[in-house]
């Protein structure tokens, strides 16, 4: 049974209204109820044949009373705007009669509203918009489910996408979808390219996967599974085939050679690269001989080499070295040799990088290096140096052949003495030097940009190159031992002797010795400490027990290239060239150097004392000696300047320095300028004559005949007029002061000089 009408309606009317500030009502809506409150007539709700208004009809007179006050400005409280929409139920009734108003009504047809009050104006004024909130809930239903797959899921579906026909972009793009990240990504890379040999998917596609750095495919045995699909290929004994089988394993090795080139993404692993040459051994003798085989070998070794190698010189790998070459040794016995004499060395090349960067420190007995040319053959290591001293004594770039020379014949050394019997060591060591020597390669070489000295060495290497004959090489050690072991000199005198030694034994065994003196002479030149004081010690010995002529070009070149920076040791060579038969000898002029060593020599001489006195001029002060001497002329004049306008010496000294300056000039036929004349007459007439001193006409002759050379014989005249005056006012004026001091009778100039006068 539902309640009746009035519980309904009384249970809204005590619904409290909101606040003013929360309800929004539109203009239409306000309008248009106010217009239906003011004309209504609830004539249900009146008492018929009765004026006695019920409650209703009273409380709606009520609140049409209060409306109107409010709209003529009353000042009646604002309405609840809940009335404008029914009556409202407060509770029990409290009604009284009233008798109604006798207000005019409206006129009708009469739409005209009264004025509305403010706060009616208030409620017009429009709302601002909400903002629409999201719909969480909706945006949860639009949205897909993601469930993340399994691993076992990923393989399964990149495994049922991909058959033997599929194009390797689309296999790429199916392994980028599918590979899960993390560290499963290697074993899914295993797994996937396993599958793709299983079904038998074209080697080229297959190939072209693995050096792509978005995939992780050449780490987990790839390579070796698809080194083992290449050697499991059927063979049909046809040339087509076999050469398409060559040139898959061309393409293979030299995809593995990318991956470990540098700047590459990705590299193979040390147990990767060992594993590819093991697998290599299996292939078809067919497909693959020993050279093909070797070369790919050579591509792998160099390939992992560099790897090996870029970052760093300590980040060597010895134990990959070593057991590369164990491999070697074990299953490429035959092919090494063959490379040697192809000149094809695959390991030449690495070496020698290798020796400039391990062999430098102090205890070689540890060094990784030597232990891992231990490893190779013993059968193979005569062809094997042999290859390396051919391919350092080739190298174009002099510089960078003697730094490798000198670390090659450090490794030679040491290996010979600490993994070789002696016998076996010393064979090395004479082959290595006889190679050297049949390229023409000497220890001039080494020592020319080399500082460390080693005179055994150089005395093995010379008697290499010397003495073909081996009976003759072994007096001539044997000689140089006896020789090294009796003296307690320093280097530089043993090196100078030792040679000498050799050059008499030599003539003794009557074996040519031109070339050997040609180059003992550039050894003892080019070593560290030598020089042309060197070369002067090693040619008065040699002259005084061989009669060994001399190359005059080589000598000559010596002298111009120390004549700048030695040039009294240079002079001392030339001296001795002249008492020689070389002195007639055209190419090497001997009196025409000998005038430039002396002039070098003089120019020295003034270049220090001006330097010590502090007459240098500034900019010149830190320029060496062969910048000096290339604007000797300007400078002297300066020099000379300064000498003159120094007061703190006596004139006699600084005359005597100008003198020198002048007539150095006039020997070597130098220009003169007014430079050195103005120096001339001031240090020589004017200063005396200044300080009352004497000034001999012979003197002044030289000085007016230099100013008349080069200034003219205008500035000459008036200079000799001058001078006369001068010096006769000061005679006159020493016999005045002669008398006044109680000379008597006639004074000489002698007597005059005498007395201080």
């Amino acid at each position: 049974m539902s309640p009746p009408a009035i519980a309904c309606r009384r249970a809204v009317h005590r619904i409290r209204p909101p606040p003013v500030d929360n309800v929004w009502i539109s203009d239409e809506l306000l309008a248009d109820a106010y217009h239906r409150f003011i004309h209504a007539s609830f004539s249900s709700q009146r008492r018929h044949g009765s004026n006695v208004p019920g409650p209703l009809e009273a409380r709606k007179r009520a609140s049409k009373r209060r409306m109107g006050l409010v709209a003529t400005g009353g000042g009646a409280v604002a309405p609840n705007p809940a009335m404008l929409f029914g009556p409202v139920s407060t509770g029990a009734s409290s009604w009284k009669y009233q008798p109604p108003s006798k207000s005019p009504g409206l006129k009708a047809g009469n739409s005209e509203l009264p004025v509305l009050s403010q706060w009616l104006l208030d409620l017009s004024t429009p709302a601002p918009l909400r903002l629409q909130q999201p719909d969480t809930f909706a945006q949860l239903e639009s949205e897909p489910i993601l469930v993340e797959q399994s691993f076992d899921d990923r393989l399964l579906s990149f495994k049922s996408l991909v058959t033997s026909r599929t194009d390797h972009k689309v296999i790429r793009n199916l392994f980028l979808e599918y590979c899960p990240s993390g560290g499963e990504s290697k074993k899914f890379s295993q797994l996937a390219f396993k599958h793709l040999v299983d079904i038998e998917c074209p080697f080229e596609q297959i190939l072209l996967l693995l050096p792509d750095p978005c995939i992780n495919a050449a780490g987990s045995g790839n390579v070796e599974r698809l080194l083992r699909l290449l050697n499991a290929t059927p063979v049909q004994l046809t040339n087509t085939s076999i050469t398409g089988l060559k040139r898959r394993y061309q393409d293979f090795f030299s995809t593995i050679c990318t991956l470990n080139a540098p700047g590459s993404q990705r590299n193979m692993t040390n147990k990767e690269v060992l594993t590819a040459v093991h697998t290599l051994k299996s292939a078809n003798p067919t497909i693959l001989g020993d050279i093909e085989r070797a070369r790919l070998y050579k591509d792998l070794w160099q390939s992992c080499f560099t790897r090996a190698s870029i970052v760093s010189p300590k980040s060597f790998d010895a134990e990959l070295f070593q057991k590369i070459t164990r491999t070697f040794q074990c299953h490429y016995g035959s092919v090494p040799l063959l490379w040697m004499k192809s000149k094809q060395e695959p390991l030449v090349e690495d070496l020698v990088g290798l020796l400039r960067w391990n062999l430098k420190k102090a205890n070689r007995k540890r060094n990784n290096v030597l232990c891992a040319f231990h490893t190779i053959p013993g059968a193979l290591l005569s062809s094997l140096f042999k290859a390396v001293t051919t391919s350092v004594a080739r190298q174009p770039e002099p510089h960078q052949r003697a730094s490798e020379l000198d670390s090659w014949l450090h490794l030679v050394d040491a290996f010979s003495k600490s993994h070789l019997p002696e016998d076996e060591g010393r064979k090395i060591i004479e082959m290595v030097y006889q190679e050297l020597a049949a390229q023409k390669v000497g220890p001039v070489n080494v020592l020319s940009h080399v500082a460390k000295f080693n005179l055994k060495r150089t005395i093995h290497s010379l008697i290499a190159g010397w003495a073909p004959d081996v009976e003759h090489r072994a007096k001539l050690m044997e000689c140089a031992n006896n020789f090294l072991n009796s003296r307690t000199t320093s280097d530089r005198k043993r090196l100078g002797g030792a040679l000498v030694e050799l050059l008499v034994e030599m003539e003794s065994l009557e074996e040519p010795t031109s070339a050997a003196a040609d180059e003992s002479l550039e050894l003892v030149y080019r070593q560290p400490g030598g020089g042309a004081k060197a070369v002067v010690e090693f040619l008065a010995e040699l002259a005084f027990r061989t009669r060994t002529q001399l190359n005059p070009q080589t000598l000559y070149r010596i002298v111009l290239e120390t004549m700048y920076t030695d040039s009294a040791h240079a002079y001392k060579l030339c001296e001795i060239v002249s008492g020689l038969e070389l002195r007639f000898d055209p190419n090497f002029p001997v009196h025409y150097i000998l005038g430039g060593l002396r002039s070098m020599m003089d120019m020295s001489h003034i270049v220090l004392n001006a330097r010590r006195r502090d007459h240098l001029p500034t900019p010149y002060r830190n320029q060496p000696l062969v910048d000096l001497y290339q604007i000797r002329v300007e400078l002297i004049h300066q020099i000379a300047y300064q000498y003159s306008i120094d007061e703190t010496r006596t004139l006699k000294s600084s005359g005597r320095a100008i003198y020198y300056l002048w007539k150095y000039l006039r020997v070597h036929n130098l220009p003169i300028g007014p430079l050195m004349t103005k120096a001339l007459v001031n240090v020589f007439v004017t200063r005396p004559l200044l300080d009352r001193r004497w000034v001999s006409a012979r003197r002044f002759t030289i000085v007016r005949d230099a100013v008349a050379r080069i200034e003219g014989k205008e500035t000459a005249a008036k200079l000799h007029e001058t001078f006369w005056h001068w010096r006769g006012e000061l005679i006159r004026d020493a016999k005045r002061r002669h008398l006044l001091a109680g000379g008597e009778a006639r004074a000489s100039v002698a007597v005059v000089r005498r007395l201080g006068l």
